[in-house]
């Protein structure tokens, strides 16, 4: 299995979070999103130990993609009431 966003080989050992839906909020605005494309589920099989989604490395692409999506989000906010800073 590969990182999505590094594609970094993650080993039997490695520590990796799965996004498949993320709610990304700033104030009353949210955020979703899905990987497996908007008319596609997710799909999470615990016997078979299979889940559907993204894996990103723990803790570096992980929060490197939270954080992105929150500035993205702030700044769409912002340009929405005219605010460029």
């Amino acid at each position: 299995m590969r990182c999505t966003m590094c594609d970094k080989v993650i080993g039997p050992t490695d520590i990796w979070a799965g996004l498949n839906r993320v709610a990304v909020g700033v104030g009353g605005r949210v955020r979703l999103l899905e990987f497996e494309g908007r008319s596609a589920g997710y799909h999470w099989d615990m016997k078979e130990g299979r889940a559907s989604g993204s894996p990103l490395c723990w803790p570096h692409c992980y929060m490197t993609f939270l954080e992105g999506m929150q500035i993205e989000l702030q700044h769409d906010m912002r340009t929405e009431h005219g605010r460029t800073d």
